[in-house]
């Protein structure tokens, strides 16, 4: 954390480099979610990673941002309503963003996130619907880790449907 923020984060901003700071940002954040400060890595990646991302036009950074805020929403203890539909919307931009851009790793990550949510939420055929596309992506990526996280998040794909 230290060197994050004394000596890596002060040379892109010297250079202004913002691209390279905001990824910085988000290594600081990361720093934060492993210490269980999960308020904190959420500010960070809400107030001083996503908008760089956004200003910058970068597409990638900002799909990136946007499944790191849903992750860190879903993560928390006291998750509300109100932060439940924050986490959707934040994965469900993150998700777009990535299938525009043909990213086979976000489409199958976030997916596995965003299917797991809508189940939860009791939208299991649109869960359905993001998990086929996160197994297209996984089989892309030749990724059996990722498989199973499918054959996971189906059952309670399954389970929700069951209740519903």
């Amino acid at each position: 954390l230290r060197m994050h923020r004394e000596e890596v984060l002060p040379v892109y901003e010297r250079l202004g480099d913002l691209r390279s700071a905001a990824v910085t940002k988000g290594k600081i954040a990361d720093v934060f979610e492993m210490r269980g400060h999960l308020d904190e890595a959420l500010r960070i990646r809400r107030e001083e990673q996503l908008p760089v991302f956004e200003r910058l036009g970068d597409l990638r950074g900002r799909s990136a941002s946007l499944f790191a805020i849903g992750r860190l929403i879903l993560s928390k203890d006291d998750t509300g309503h109100n932060e439940l539909i924050d986490a959707l919307k934040a994965l469900s931009e993150a998700f777009q963003i990535s299938t525009s851009l043909g990213l086979a790793s976000g489409i199958g990550a976030i997916g596995l996130n965003l299917a797991a949510l809508l189940a939860q939420i009791g939208q299991p055929d649109l869960a359905e619907k993001i998990l086929t596309d996160a197994e297209e992506a996984f089989h892309r990526l030749s990724s059996p880790d990722g498989l199973e996280s499918v054959r996971k998040v189906r059952t309670t794909i399954e389970a929700a449907r069951g209740q519903g």
